[in-house]
């Protein structure tokens, strides 16, 4: 990562980020250095076999054009609450070498039971969607650094500067799923990461 954000910076801005109130424009704060050393990305071999790789967040790529991370609790309610979304997200088909996708799926956050299923359905996901990037947090770091609400799915969108541009709290209405996806659309009809730094 060529910048290191800290997590004081991001918790700082956050105290003036209205993170109560759902969907919402946030202060363009940046994300802090993200990092996860147990379990990490889910990474599947030619023969379908899981292994786990540190994680660490990474900017866009020179390709991509917009960031989306989601830290989700592994909980059954989750898949419900940002099913919507999802759907939306896979009518749209959005072209993950441009959108750098990242769920996050936190078992500390889990209801008993819960984080036996979540390899085998992140092992799905990843066969159907390569370039999406799945990463297991077994002791919900990343949530922490991020000052998010346990128990709660959240979506947040950042730009090639790794600068927060918007953010989703819990469940999703189809006004706030139009929110996030025209922010997406936005980013993916402008200049690629390559050419915004570059400037």
């Amino acid at each position: 990562m060529t910048k290191r954000f800290t997590v004081a910076a991001w918790a700082a801005a956050l105290m003036l980020a209205p993170l109560f109130g759902h969907s919402g424009e946030v202060p363009r704060a940046r994300l802090p250095q993200l990092v996860v050393d147990t379990r990490g990305e889910l990474v599947l071999d030619e023969r379908g076999s899981v292994r786990y790789e540190r994680w660490l967040l990474q900017p866009p790529h020179a390709s991509e054009h917009i960031g989306m991370l989601m830290v989700l609790p592994a909980r059954l309610s989750t898949r419900k609450e940002i099913a919507p979304f999802e759907d939306a997200m896979g009518a749209k088909a959005y072209d993950y070498r441009r959108l750098s996708s990242t769920s996050i799926v936190n078992l500390d956050d889990a209801m008993w039971g819960a984080s036996l299923m979540v390899e085998g359905e992140l092992s799905a996901e990843k066969n159907a969607e390569p370039d999406v990037h799945f990463v297991v947090d077994d002791t919900g770091g990343v949530r922490r650094a991020l000052g998010l609400d346990a128990g709660i799915p959240h979506v947040l969108l950042y730009n090639c500067h790794a600068e927060i541009i918007h953010q989703h709290r819990g469940g999703f209405t189809p006004q706030q799923i139009e929110q996030m996806l025209a922010r997406i659309d936005v980013a993916l009809r402008g200049p690629p990461c390559g050419a915004v730094l570059s400037r």
